[in-house]
């Protein structure tokens, strides 16, 4: 029935993919050396920014977290907002504790005590938040609560919007395993290879971005707000119709650590491939038919009788990208993977070999956001009609 469908076909078209694959990771490896090595040059002055970041809820690092987003060396005006949904959530008695140790620090502790009805919990913060901006703010920077910055954080993502063909600011975020466990160095693999897009500006990240605050209102921000269930992949094509370009500051990139699991693997990437469905459907359709291509030259290796060469080309494309991936994130990035197991430390390696399982987590999240409409997220449960028809039913 498939007589057509020989060894020496996929293989050159396994080798074909594994080219184009191997471009884009070398598009990748170019922007962050460039970046690197222009990051050595000062800065000078920079605009008055306010940073803001939403809050729920504790976690095991959340008090490390929040100092190492107060404790930044900005050259310019900075005010750092924070909100949670209610006074008497954990996060905001965590968050007034923390601030106490910073009273040079110019700081707003919020709490919004509104219910979200049409978007995310988050959202519904981040605009009440926004309210108390101070006026004189030029640039607005978010940021997750989960993530672990570095001083020069806020330098980097306000720095390249003094072009004025900059539009906004992205970085990315890589989990760093604390303890010798396999879903641990799975997620980072995972984390690594989303990463390695994030140069082509094209997919807005939550862990921190910014833009000028002009920019934030007249591109009408807060009106796409308040009917997106995200706060960040929804503006991807707000953006994108802008026409400036999307930088990714990659000497911003902060980490995280934590607990991690495979069943909390699955979830977070299927909640990122449902937001790509929603808000930025021709990316989660290249990577659909990318998942899709590789799941079937793989089912071809190993449909009896098992083609042995023809699996080790699709594995050994596939750990060679992820390897080339993580060499260049350890050569140019090194500080970013401060406190990582000492059983990682060869985690270039280690990681190329986790390679076949990071496919079958992303085939398990893009099957996940294929039909989903309903996502419990946050302690509430979010019934999806369409991108911008949100509910939330509990």
């Amino acid at each position: 029935m498939f007589d057509w469908i020989d060894e020496t076909s996929l293989s050159s078209a396994v080798l074909a993919f594994g080219a184009m694959q191997w471009a884009h990771t070398a598009g990748f490896i170019a922007a962050l050396r460039a970046q690197v090595r222009r990051g050595r040059e000062s800065p000078g002055r920079l605009p008055a920014a306010c940073v803001i970041l939403a809050a729920k809820g504790t976690m095991p690092d959340f008090e490390g977290n929040i100092r190492s987003i107060l404790e930044q060396e900005y050259p310019g005006p900075v005010e750092y907002l924070f909100v949670t949904p209610r006074e008497s959530d954990p996060a905001y008695g965590a968050i007034r504790g923390i601030l106490a140790g910073y009273p040079g620090k110019t700081v707003r502790l919020l709490h919004s005590d509104e219910t979200p009805a049409t978007s995310c919990g988050k959202i519904t913060d981040l605009l009440y938040a926004l309210r108390a901006a101070p006026p004189g703010t030029e640039v607005l920077a978010f940021a997750d609560c989960d993530i672990r910055v570095r001083q020069d954080w806020l330098l980097r993502m306000v720095e390249p919007l003094r072009d004025p063909g900059v539009v906004a600011v992205i970085t990315h975020a890589l989990y760093v395993p604390r303890r010798a466990e396999l879903s641990g160095l799975l997620r980072l693999a995972c984390g690594a290879f989303v990463a390695s897009s994030m140069y082509l500006g094209r997919v807005v990240g939550g862990w921190s971005w910014a833009v000028r605050r002009a920019d934030f209102f007249a591109l009408g921000i807060p009106e796409r707000w308040r009917t997106s269930l995200t706060d960040d992949t929804s503006l991807d094509a707000v953006f994108a119709r802008d026409g400036r370009r999307i930088r990714w500051a990659a000497l911003a990139g902060p980490a995280f650590t934590g607990g991690c699991s495979l069943a909390g693997i699955r979830d977070d990437y299927g909640k990122s491939f449902l937001y790509l469905r929603l808000y930025d459907f021709p990316v989660w359709l290249f990577m659909s038919l990318a998942l899709g291509w590789t799941a079937y030259a793989a089912y071809w290796a190993l449909v009896f009788p098992v083609k042995w060469r023809l699996l080790a080309l699709v594995l050994g494309v596939n750990m060679l990208n992820v390897f080339a991936i993580f060499a260049a994130l350890r050569r140019y990035l090194p500080r970013q993977f401060d406190g990582i197991h000492p059983a990682f430390r060869t985690f270039p390696l280690l990681a190329a070999l986790c390679a076949p399982a990071m496919w079958v987590v992303f085939l398990a999240a893009w099957a996940d956001s294929a039909f989903r409409r309903r996502l419990e997220w946050g302690g509430r449960v979010y019934r999806i009609h369409a991108p911008d028809r949100i509910e939330v039913v509990g």
